[in-house]
Parts: C-alpha cells; sequence; structure tokens
C-alpha cells in the first residue's frame, strides 16, 4: 500500500544528466544504477549502491555508444543489455569487462531465463 516506502538514494541531476534504467540484485540488496549524459565522453555510466545501506554509490564502469535498448537485466553480476540495436553485451560488475556478441537482425529487447538456482540461464529474444 506503499506505507512503508523510503529513499535509496538521492540524485542531483544536472545539465543532461538522466538516469535511464535501473536493475536490482534481490539476493545481496543491491541496485544497479545508469546514468545517461549525451555531452560526456562516456554517455553511459554504470552505478552499484547497496539498499538499506548508508554508503555511496560506486561506479562499476561506463560505455560511449549511440545507445542502450531495452531495459538492463542483472543476473550472477552481471549487467545485460542490447547496444545500438545490434548487439547483446555483457559486463561483468567483478570484473570489469564487458563482452559483446554481433546480432544478424536489429534486437529491441530481450529477457533472461533462469530454469533454477545454480543452473543455466536462458536468452530470449
Amino acid at each position: 500500500d506503499g506505507s512503508q516506502k523510503e529513499a535509496i538514494d538521492k540524485f542531483g541531476m544536472w545539465e543532461d544528466n538522466k538516469i535511464v534504467n535501473m536493475a536490482i540484485d534481490q539476493i545481496n540488496h543491491l541496485l544497479y544504477i545508469t546514468i545517461y549524459n549525451p555531452i560526456s565522453a562516456e554517455r553511459y555510466s554504470f552505478y552499484e549502491k547497496e539498499i538499506g545501506g548508508n554508503g555511496n554509490r560506486t561506479k562499476i564502469g561506463s560505455l560511449n555508444t549511440k545507445r542502450i535498448h531495452s531495459q538492463i537485466q542483472y543476473l550472477d553480476r552481471k549487467l545485460f543489455f542490447i547496444q545500438n540495436s545490434n548487439e547483446f553485451v555483457t559486463l561483468d560488475i567483478d570484473g570489469n569487462g564487458l563482452s559483446k556478441i554481433p546480432c544478424k537482425s536489429s534486437v529491441e529487447s530481450f529477457h533472461l531465463s533462469v530454469k533454477g538456482w545454480g543452473q543455466e540461464a536462458f536468452l530470449l529474444p
């Protein structure tokens, strides 16, 4: 009913910055935030924030791309998203590594599906 709501974080948005996406890790109580700035060399910046903690946001990566399509998905300390409608991208949070898989046709959205805890994940375009 909304009676137990509280602010997780407060953002001072300036110039052209805007929050374009959020993903949550329900097990470790972490929030992942994507901030977009079209005039910056790093157009998309990724942050991690502990929910319920009083710590600051931690920058975990950045990307200079034309556009991130669809929602960013979170699974097993990785962020998944579509870049420029033609690449499936995985950002490894712990290693800060980035991998890209080219798509044969334009993709606007996707879903991740997990069969069971500790089992394989499947990509559903």
